[in-house]
């Protein structure tokens, strides 16, 4: 089994992220679309506060990195990419390159069909 090589570099930004979401509605932003409309639609039925908003404050990282064949040395495109334990994620282009945001004590999984998972830790 081959194994993949990864190089990358981030950048902490110098701010912190702020975002607000529904508690109810986890993070399927479908769900919020349709929490929204419906509300939107029956506004009438509606109690005056039916949600709760929870803000959260994250000090976000842009990884940006090649995904390289160990053997080879060639690019890898289409190798998966994603925050272990999230759902964020991305795949590489056609030259291997890939860009993704993460919390800055994120741990990376890389994967691709054949080769062996890795797991990359950003601190």
């Amino acid at each position: 089994m081959s194994t993949i090589n990864a190089w990358f570099n981030h950048k902490i930004l110098k701010y912190e992220t702020p975002f607000t979401r529904y508690s109810h509605c986890a993070y399927n932003p479908f769900i919020l679309i349709c929490c929204i409309q419906l509300r939107a639609s029956t506004t009438s039925n509606l109690p005056a506060h039916p949600y709760t908003w929870r803000k959260h404050y994250f000090a976000d990282s842009i990884i940006t990195g090649r995904i390289l064949d160990s053997v080879t040395g060639n690019p890898l495109s289409g190798v998966s990419v994603r925050v272990k334990g999230t759902a964020v994620g991305t795949i590489t282009d056609q030259s291997g390159n890939f860009r993704i945001e993460a919390p800055n004590q994120a741990t990376l999984q890389i994967s691709y069909l054949g080769y062996k998972t890795i797991e990359v830790s950003l601190n």
